[in-house]
């Protein structure tokens, strides 16, 4: 009996673990490995069945100006509200997920390179016009974005198609 209780508590444990290396608990996007595999998996349906795949690397480039004047927490809560704006814009099949500080990859699978393109544009077009307020200030998102196409761009891996996304930031 006690063994059932100690594999019943490690599968709760694992479970825990997992879903915290699903997240990023900061932004509340997918977090870096969780969204590369998803990204090989797409990238790998779409060559072998012939179908779109785009990203888009996001940057936010005035991320460490606004930690420098307002501090560590209100740099953090720009994350989580530029994820939560872009997360708004995005169909269910699409995905976003932080890839280091500032950076971020949205998987585009079933997009094709000028879909992913018009994305990208209304989600700087989105960005651009969003005014955070910390206190009274008010706090712009300044971001660049570069897109990358499977077929468009001869690549070999997610992680390679998701280095050319960043080249065109």
């Amino acid at each position: 009996m006690q063994a059932k209780h100690d594999l019943e508590a490690s599968h709760i444990a694992l479970k825990v673990d997992d879903d915290e290396q699903m997240w990023d608990r900061l932004t509340g996007a997918f977090s870096a490995s969780y969204l590369m595999d998803e990204g090989a998996e797409h990238f790998m349906h779409a060559r072998g069945q012939g179908t779109p795949f785009s990203t888009i690397a996001l940057r936010i480039d005035n991320y460490g100006d606004v930690e420098a004047k307002f501090g560590k927490d209100a740099s953090g809560q720009l994350l989580g509200r530029l994820v939560k704006l872009v997360q708004g814009m995005l169909p269910a099949e699409d995905a976003m997920g932080r890839t280091g500080e500032a950076l971020f990859r949205v998987l585009l699978p079933g997009t094709a390179t000028e879909q992913a393109i018009a994305v990208a544009q209304r989600l700087r077009q989105r960005l651009d016009s969003a005014r955070i307020t910390h206190g009274a200030e008010a706090v712009p998102i300044r971001t660049s974005l570069g897109v990358a196409a499977l077929g468009n761009d001869n690549v070999a891996s997610a992680e390679e198609l998701f280095k050319v996304a960043l080249g065109r930031l």
